[in-house]
């Protein structure tokens, strides 16, 4: 018994994690630009015009980097983040 994985097994992995990536990807964007605008009136627009980081799950992918920010020193950036995402939270 070979505890190896059938190559079809991983190249059917690797095209659904690719897949999932390719969702991913504009949410990901969008909390990027909105957590890099320069204002509180710029990441608003940018809320605008991406309604999609109104879900949890964009609301999670950024509490994930405020955490991550606080483990490696980041305390500022994680302060600025924390700041944008009550901004967030205030729009739900």
């Amino acid at each position: 018994m070979s505890t190896q994985p059938d190559p079809s097994d991983e190249e059917f992995a690797r095209q659904m994690a690719e897949l999932v990536g390719n969702a991913m990807q504009p949410m990901f964007d969008g909390i990027n630009s909105f957590m890099r605008a320069p204002t509180d009136q710029a990441a608003m627009q940018v809320l605008q015009q991406n309604p999609g980081l109104l879900t949890e799950q964009a609301r999670q992918v950024i509490r994930k980097g405020i955490k991550d920010a606080r483990g490696q020193g980041e305390i500022v950036e994680a302060e600025n983040m924390d700041r944008r995402l009550r901004l967030l939270e205030s729009q739900v």
